[in-house]
């Protein structure tokens, strides 16, 4: 079973649509052959503490993708990569 959690702070859950984010990472990963959308979990949680090096006022964005083993990892670099290129596209 494959996991997405979009960890993130409350800056950025009034800058982004994270509804549009977690479906298009969803159904991106999805696309993959090795991949059942229907075995796919994805989540938003946000983050209420929150200290980047000495920048109190800091914003964050975090997003783990969670897979089974046994893909190359040529193969998880694709899934990586497509997966930023949505990122990229919303954010």
């Amino acid at each position: 079973m494959s996991h997405i959690v979009i960890e993130h702070d409350k800056k950025v859950k009034s800058m982004i649509d994270l509804n549009k984010l977690a479906q298009t990472l969803h159904y991106k990963l999805g696309d993959h052959d090795t991949v059942s959308l229907k075995a796919i979990k994805t989540r938003t949680i946000e983050v209420d503490n929150l200290l980047i090096a000495d920048n109190i006022d800091s914003s964050i964005i975090h997003i783990e993708v969670k897979l089974l083993p046994g893909r190359s990892n040529d193969l998880k670099s694709l899934m990586a990569k497509s997966l930023f290129s949505e990122v990229s596209n919303i954010v």
